[in-house]
């Protein structure tokens, strides 16, 4: 399991934008709470975060999501290339509990918290 990534923490779980949502409509939106979802890249599982099945199927279709991911690499490979097909799950049990011990790690926030689900080159 890897965190890091887009608020330039040197050791922590990432941080994205909230999808220009205001704050009250994100609390409507978290449900229920606890779900966690697993981002797909090419059929393997890279991220994980907490979401409902709307949020988790919009970040994959979100430019800037893409754009972050292609810019990481695990084992010398970028984790999203240009003709990569994103897809969202419902994570598995393990995926859960790497997101578990991953947001141990975070600051608490309000921010959409992405744990990597795989080893991230240069952490």
């Amino acid at each position: 399991m890897e965190t890091g990534g887009w608020t330039n923490r040197p050791t922590g779980c990432s941080k994205a934008p909230t999808f220009g949502w205001t704050e009250s409509e994100r609390k409507m939106k978290r449900s229920p709470p606890g779900l966690i979802y697993t981002i797909l890249v090419d059929g393997n599982p890279v991220v994980a975060l907490e979401a409902n099945a709307r949020e988790a199927a919009e970040l994959c279709r979100e430019e800037w999501f893409r754009a972050d991911l292609s810019t990481l690499s695990s084992d010398g490979k970028s984790l999203c290339g240009l003709g990569s097909k994103l897809q969202a799950r419902p994570a598995t049990e393990d995926e859960r509990s790497e997101y578990s011990e991953g947001s141990k790690e975070a600051d608490a926030s309000d921010d959409i918290l992405f744990v990597y689900l795989v080893h991230l080159d240069g952490t």
